[in-house]
């Protein structure tokens, strides 16, 4: 789960988008996947960058 501060600090990041729970199956072919515990889209290389250091400092695992 993520906690309750990181998941305010990324809605704070501009040009991304952060969801709880999110079904990982709308983002593979096979459409499998539960649940993500937290799903962030980002726009722009700054909010990508921003997200990933954000991520770190909360020492979160990421996938890109």
């Amino acid at each position: 789960m993520i906690a309750p501060e990181l998941f305010e600090a990324l809605q704070n990041v501009p040009d991304a988008v952060v969801r709880r729970k999110e079904p990982l199956a709308h983002y593979v072919p096979l459409r499998v996947g539960g649940p993500a515990d937290g799903w962030v889209a980002t726009f722009t290389e700054k909010a990508l960058v921003e997200v990933l250091r954000l991520a770190r400092k909360h020492t979160v695992a990421t996938r890109i």
